[in-house]
């Protein structure tokens, strides 16, 4: 099942995992054998760096549960997961100029005549080609910080 790509299957497995992790809590004997394979399918392609979306948004979350719930035992692989995680974990810095000028492009700048809008113009979405969404880093940082 781990090998499986269907993006159920692998929503599936991290729920399974989480609702299992207390066993981990109970028997730390079994964290250096099962507990490495778990680490390794959330932050591996199968988790965090799946071209799915949707998996990349769920494991971002189920990993942060998982370290929660077994805090102790993960504690021995936290440098290996920061290492595996730290690129996934720079905030892409956009300097205002170029957010300014996306704006005027897209229609951002003061009505006619210099009549301001109504409503206040918003940021406009950038997507930073490989980068996680805001929501799924801040599930990423927690998790390394418990």
């Amino acid at each position: 099942l781990v090998e499986v790509e269907h993006w159920l299957v692998q929503l599936a497995l991290m729920d399974v995992y989480v609702r299992y992790a207390r066993i981990f809590a109970q028997l730390p004997e079994l964290m250096p054998t099962y507990g490495n394979r778990v680490l390794r399918a959330f932050v591996g392609p199968r988790g965090v760096r799946s071209n799915d979306r949707r998996v990349v948004a769920r494991a971002c979350y189920m990993f942060a549960r998982f370290i929660r719930t077994a805090k102790k035992e993960v504690v021995p692989f936290t440098a290996d997961i920061y290492e595996a995680l730290k690129d996934l974990l720079v905030v892409q810095y956009i300097p205002s100029s170029i957010l300014q000028q996306i704006q005027a492009q897209a229609g951002g700048s003061p009505g006619a005549a210099g009549i301001a809008r109504s409503a206040p113009p918003s940021a406009p979405a950038i997507l930073v080609q490989g980068a996680l969404k805001v929501e799924d880093q801040a599930c990423l940082f927690e998790a390394l910080a418990s």
